[in-house]
């Protein structure tokens, strides 16, 4: 495949993308068409679709990850 840009050779790869949102950080894998001359990608929707499903993990119960302030309030009551 051609790029359109600069009409060098793409690459078909995955390649490793991380993003960051409230202090986490989280990588997804991304497959695509790359052209590492001008630094452009063509994505299929099957290409798209996949990192949203391998991203998917198990929900996480509201008031995760327990803070250090819970564990001592929830301390303080047993201890009563």
């Amino acid at each position: 495949m051609l790029c359109d840009g600069c009409n060098e050779s793409m690459q078909r790869e995955t390649i490793v993308i991380v993003s960051r949102a409230r202090g986490r950080m989280r990588s997804i894998m991304q497959p695509g068409w790359y052209c590492w001359t001008c630094r452009t990608s063509v994505h299929s929707a099957g290409d798209l679709s996949e990192p949203e499903t391998a991203g998917r993990g198990p929900r996480v119960p509201r008031g995760w990850p327990v803070t250090p302030a819970r564990v001592g309030t929830a301390r303080a009551g047993v201890a009563r």
